[in-house]
């Protein structure tokens, strides 16, 4: 199949021409420097990055007569100053700008204002330079000085000491030179970052002056490197150095990296820039708007999910209008831009529907008169394939930029043909719907893909193709295993299950079944497919785990595993504790993450260490794992990568017990179609109905058990006088994951409308009143990242406490949350609750991984609140009310869960052995 994503292609790349390269000399100006280099370095908080950082300056080959290195402390509040002066007090080429905090385009514009040196260089002090980077530059920029303004060098991304994937830019930047920017592909060179070294033109110095309307410093080192490349369109590149950029995440614009804070700073940058040109833009700016889309895109942060309604539409307008001056050949070939997106893209800048036509069995793509897209097939994307007890089910998708577009018919079928000729072939429909894949990798759909089901009944030897017809005409289908199934290509395409012998032809494009007429025969298959693992260990275990299965098979043994998250014991563990007590043959394992251990094991139940050989062996072999989270890496015991290798014994039903009630708004995270789990166990109608109509499920994968810890909350008993405020944490208020924990960001959390409410609140003398008055107390409970700040609120001793590590929520009367799931266990227990969210115009502007809720929060539980003052109204009406949710809650939250009897573990049991629950009504 031939893909033709654009009617134009790029003329060959334009060679960069040599330059002559001699010594460092300095260049007669109005001002003839005596240095050669300025290093300038901003610094906020980076005591623990400096001594790698003074260690890259020193092993530069530049002479120190001709440096210059600038520390630029923006009013750090560790103890970065310092280290800094005690660096400098033992190298007098360094000196220090201490200034208050302005933010680094601050901090670098006052390092420039200072720097004496021909050159200026930018470098972050948590990154490095390569020994002669400042040497090789400075010789080069010499060569060239009167051609560019500016000279890059490679930048490297590091992460744990590893190199990382380079730019694209460095298929074009591939010899030291000088390149155009206006010619071929030089215009998507696309220089972003601050591995630049630049002419010091001292008061006519180019400076950071992004200043976006929100504040937050973001695209400062694309726009200042820009404003200097566009005078003369002309870059230098020296290949003989490295800027080593540190992955560390530890960052604090790491927390601005949402479409709340980007969308409007990326839209304001590019009009700027366009509406210089009146006439056409320069390809290379074009460039540059398409690779701030591709890469946000990829990291799922571009599209202005913050907005709703017009004012989205008024949004994607906008970008609309700066597309509209976009060529589309940049569109559909810019190597940062990801295939579909280029399809949506292109949509957005015609505000519509592209032209879809099919023409002698190729799809066709057009814009106008333009062709976009031709291709003779569809691709189908399997993403698991399960063979269990007898029956064969395909998952996944079908995938094209046209079905978008197209508004015709669609059929599609299997097709199956019996090794017997006399039986007669056998056509089946399969349903199609959208699939969640449509999502690709953003929060709102992109493109349009057609997710199936397909299960069938395994009996004699035959072979399954697909067929697909679009108004009546059939279109190829080009195989492509993902996901799980990729495993599959590890086997060379071949599983054995039982006594079938499955083989994926993936080029051919069908699926053969073929049944194992008896032992030697199977034995004679397994072989020959043991003799093609490449590793003789990996050949010995699977020997081994084979041996296992044969006997679990001869006992008729079934195996069991439970395990729950990383370092939690949660659902699983619970039914686990319930199960191991029942003597019914099952052989039950909780795999541990070392995590502390509470209650007493059944005899009939074995605690395993997750992650060892005993662990691997029953992974293979069990016949049900369940579940408390979906990652792979919290449920399997074993890497991806060598789980390929022993996924013809991996047969397990997979069951999802869950954590809580998902309410999140998250259907391109937790979609069937995305977990891929067997079963789900739910505990509401509202689950039920949520995941069949938002979430691609059918009504027989889910459980209406009831999840197992809800069987310890006794919504008998009577809630003391309490009230517990808990509120969850914030990741944009904190710093990232690292060894010794979250970094703090307490002067941010003290001038956050999530601190400021909440403390008002807790602080306020009404609120100690009312609690006397009444004779409540009320534990306050911060979610255990946020511990770090407990000491920064203010309480009440005697009525307002913090909260015991664990708490009983039946002693509580009302609950003050804010969107966290953990709300339901108060509905549950028919207690009042109270949606208190400070920052809720952070939370829906999707500061976390989601922007919405499913359940809308004026028709919730309980009333939804801003601020301190309208809690304490809450607070009023509540007590007002005999101290219990007002009549309009407590009818929601009357027969909101399917059981209240304490009995979901039995009956989660009897789900799993029987399929079924006896005596159970959940309507």
């Amino acid at each position: 199949m031939q893909l033709i994503e654009s009617s134009k292609q790029f003329s060959a790349a334009t060679r960069p021409h040599k330059v002559q390269a001699g010594g460092i000399v300095a260049h007669e100006s109005a001002q003839t420097p005596e240095l050669v280099a300025s290093v300038i370095i901003p610094v906020y908080n980076k005591e623990d990055y400096l001594e790698a950082c003074f260690a890259s300056l020193l092993e530069q080959t530049i002479s120190r007569d001709v440096l210059e290195v600038i520390f630029v402390d923006d009013g750090s509040s560790d103890g970065s100053l310092g280290i800094l002066e005690g660096f400098a007090a033992g190298h007098p080429w360094a000196t220090i700008i201490a200034k208050e905090n302005g933010g680094v385009s601050s901090a670098r514009n006052a390092g420039i204002k200072a720097a004496k040196g021909k050159y200026l260089f930018f470098l972050d002090p948590d990154d490095s330079f390569g020994p002669e980077t400042l040497e090789n530059v400075s010789r080069f920029f010499d060569s060239c000085y009167d051609e560019v303004d500016l000279v890059t060098y490679p930048i490297i991304p590091m992460k744990n000491d590893k190199p990382q994937g380079i730019h694209f830019r460095y298929d074009i930047l591939r010899d030291t030179g000088v390149y155009d920017l206006a010619e071929g592909q030089n215009v998507l060179i696309c220089q972003t970052t601050m591995n630049v070294c630049v002419k010091n033109k001292f008061e006519n110095n180019v400076l950071f002056d992004f200043r976006p309307e929100n504040g937050v410093e973001i695209h400062e080192d694309e726009k200042y490197s820009t404003d200097i490349l566009l005078s003369k369109m002309k870059i230098g590149f020296c290949r003989e150095a490295q800027y080593y950029w540190i992955k560390n995440s530890d960052s604090v614009t790491n927390n601005y990296m949402k479409p709340y804070y980007l969308y409007e700073n990326t839209l304001g940058l590019f009009e700027y820039y366009f509406d210089r040109y009146p006439n056409a833009v320069p390809r290379y700016i074009q460039a540059l708007l398409l690779n701030d889309i591709g890469w946000k895109m990829n990291a799922h942060i571009f599209l202005p999910v913050h907005l709703k309604g017009a004012d989205y539409d008024a949004a994607i307008e906008r970008l609309a209008r700066l597309l509209d001056r976009v060529d589309d050949d940049l569109i559909m070939t810019h190597p940062n831009v990801r295939t579909y997106h280029r399809y949506f893209i292109l949509r957005t800048k015609r505000r519509g529907h592209l032209d879809a036509m099919i023409g002698n069995k190729v799809l066709v793509l057009a814009n106008g008169d333009e062709l976009i897209y031709a291709n003779d097939g569809v691709e189908m994307l399997v993403l698991r394939i399960v063979a269990r007890e007898g029956r064969l089910l395909l998952v996944g998708c079908l995938k094209s930029p046209f079905f978008y577009d197209f508004q015709g018919s669609v059929e599609f079928r299997a097709k199956r043909r019996a090794k017997d000729p006399a039986r007669a072939v056998r056509y089946e429909p399969i349903e199609l719907e959208d699939s969640s894949r449509s999502y690709n990798g953003e929060k709102v759909k992109v493109n349009r893909f057609l997710g199936f089901r397909y299960e069938c009944e395994m009996g004699e030897s035959e072979t399954i193709t697909f067929e697909l017809f679009l108004d009546g005409m059939q279109i190829p289908l080009d195989w492509l295993c993902w996901g799980r199934s990729e495993s599959v290509y590890a086997l060379h395409n071949t599983r054995i299950v039982g006594q079938w012998r499955i083989f994926v032809n993936d080029e051919s494009d069908f699926l053969s079944i073929k049944y194992l007429e008896d032992k030697k025969e199977k034995e004679k298959a397994e072989k020959q497919l043991n003799a093609q693992i490449p590793r003789w260990k990996t050949r010995v275990d699977r020997y081994l785990v084979r041996r296992q299965r044969n006997k679990k098979e001869r006992n008729g043994q079934r195996i069991w595993i439970y395990v729950d998250s990383i370092g939690k014991t949660d659902n699983a563990w619970l039914q686990f504790l319930h199960d191991s007590q029942v003597d019914d043959g099952v052989s039950r394992y909780y795999a541990s993450h070392e995590a502390a251990l509470e209650g007493k094991v059944g005899p009939y139940g074995k605690v395993i260490t997750f992650g060892s050989r005993k662990h691997k062996m029953l992974f293979c072999n069990a016949d049900k794992l369940i579940c408390s989270d979906t990652g792979f890496k919290s449920f399997s015991p074993m890497p991806l990568k060598g789980f390929r290798s022993f996924t013809d014994f991996f047969n397990a039903e997979l069951v999802y017990t869950q954590h809580g009630v998902l309410w999140a708004h998250m259907p391109w995270f937790y979609s069937y179609d995305q977990i891929l789990f067997d079963k789900e166990v739910i505990s509401t109608e509202f689950e039920r109905d949520n995941l069949v109509k938002n979430y691609g499920f059918r009504e027989g994968d889910l459980i209406p058990s009831g999840m197992p810890r809800y069987d310890f909350i006794d919504a008998h008993q009577p809630p003391k006088n309490r009230i517990l405020f808990c509120p969850s944490w914030r990741s944009y208020l904190i710093g990232p994951l690292t060894m010794e924990g979250r970094e703090p960001l307490e002067g941010k959390f003290l001038a956050s409308d999530y601190f400021q409410e909440i403390n008002g609140f807790l602080s306020d003398p009404r609120l100690a009143e009312m609690l006397e008055r009444n004779d409540f107390y009320l534990d306050f409970k911060l979610h255990p990242l946020f511990k770090v700040y407990e000491g920064l609120f203010t309480l009440d001793g005697s009525r307002i406490q913090v909260a015991p590590a664990h708490v009983s929520e039946a002693d509580y009367a009302m609950a003050i949350t804010d969107y966290s799931s953990y709300s339901f266990d108060f509905v549950y227990l028919k207690r009042a609750l109270a949606y208190f969210i400070p920052d809720a115009d952070l939370f829906f502007g999707g500061i976390n991984h989601y922007s919405e809720l499913d359940i809308d929060l004026n028709e919730a539980f309980g009333p939804f609140v801003k601020s301190a003052d309208a809690m304490l109204g809450v607070l009023e009406e509540f007590f007002a009310n005999g101290a219990s949710p007002l009549p309009l809650y407590r009818e929601r939250m009357d027969g909101f869960f399917y059981h209240y009897d304490e009995e979901n573990r039995e009956r989660l049991l009897m789900y799993l052995t029987r399929g079924k629950a006896e005596n159970v009504d959940c309507d």
